[in-house]
């Protein structure tokens, strides 16, 4: 039992010839090939229009091929992966090339509404969900002299949440709705978001 990768280089249009298998893989072709798998017991078997990413088989041993025909109508690069074996697993790859350039647009509209108390008994709503918004910063003011968390409802504590001391701030990038909580007394915060 054997695999075997090839490589068939056409300059033209023309047939070029692939030894026998029972299992095929068309692994890499830029334009549409005709391949005839022929010298089994049967009439040969022809897959027209093909391309990369073609599975052909596993056939049964009587059905194994001598020979592939490999026709192509156009200048190409082919690449075959043939296989006696009747378990083949292939695992598909994809090579990309090029430039990918990601620009960050700067925001539309910023909000700064009233600061929002706190406390230490509930989840307070600082922001509604918003898809549009491409960003949110929360600044516990200097003035405070308390820590508060920031999070979803139901998970802020003294211990869970992003915890925000006196005088520092924290952007989160999300649309979703965002509630602050006290860790002692009750401290404001300040909101900015970005849309």
């Amino acid at each position: 039992m054997s695999s075997r990768n090839y490589t068939l280089t056409f300059s033209g249009a023309g047939t070029l010839t692939a030894p026998g298998g029972r299992f095929l893989y068309i692994k890499a072709a830029s334009a549409e090939l005709t391949i005839t798998a022929r010298g089994a017991t049967t009439q040969p078997i022809v897959l027209e229009g093909i391309g990369a990413g073609t599975k052909f088989g596993p056939v049964p041993p009587e059905l194994k091929w001598t020979y592939l025909d490999v026709t192509s109508a156009a200048p190409q690069v082919v690449t075959l992966f043939i296989s006696d074996d009747a378990e083949v697993d292939i695992v598909s790859t994809v090579n990309v090339a090029g430039q990918v350039a990601t620009v960050e647009m700067p925001s539309v509209t910023v909000a700064t509404p009233a600061r929002i108390a706190t406390n230490t008994a509930t989840d307070t709503l600082i922001a509604a969900q918003n898809l549009s918004r491409r960003r949110i910063t929360v600044q516990n003011p200097s003035s405070n002299v308390d820590s508060v968390t920031v999070g979803p409802t139901g998970s802020l504590s003294t211990t869970q949440g992003v915890e925000i001391e006196p005088g520092m701030s924290f952007q989160f990038v999300t649309f979703a709705a965002l509630y602050a909580r006290a860790v002692t007394n009750t401290p404001s915060v300040q909101v900015l978001e970005e849309s």
